[in-house]
């Protein structure tokens, strides 16, 4: 009979070599994940902060523009705040965008979204993209 010891498995030491691994890893990538928090924490101070002041500059040239023109009816009113709460979300987004993807490129997620980018190009660039996405329109 063969011996038993030499042809097992040490399953601790997996274990520990795995968790040490692991926790390495997470060691190493923990500066990025706190510059990612703050970097995303800073975007939603700037962007709740110009979206604050874009709706109350909109609303004081309202109020400027309402002294030299008559406006009449409720409706004109409720257009009026509105437009200004669309346009502070669109500034409010615009510059969350451009935050998210300073995170992104922190934690290193652009590369890996360019690679897909990248292939899913390819493969719609080939001559065979119907036959491999659409097989049933072969001829028979």
């Amino acid at each position: 009979m063969a011996d038993s010891t030499a042809t097992s498995f040490n399953w601790q030491s997996a274990i520990n070599e795995t968790f040490t691994d692991f926790s390495q890893q997470l060691i190493n990538y923990f500066p990025q994940l706190i510059g990612t928090v703050g970097v995303l924490l800073l975007g939603w101070l700037v962007a709740n902060t110009l979206s604050l002041s874009t709706r109350k500059l909109i609303q004081g040239l309202d109020v400027l523009f309402a002294k030299f023109t008559r406006i009449d009816g409720i409706n004109q009113e409720r257009i009026k705040g509105s437009y200004s709460v669309i346009i502070s979300k669109i500034v409010f987004w615009v510059v969350m965008i451009f935050f998210l993807t300073v995170a992104a490129n922190i934690l290193g997620c652009l590369g890996r979204i360019r690679r897909l980018a990248r292939q899913y190009c390819q493969l719609s660039s080939r001559a065979d993209f119907r036959t491999y996405y659409y097989p049933e329109r072969l001829p028979a």
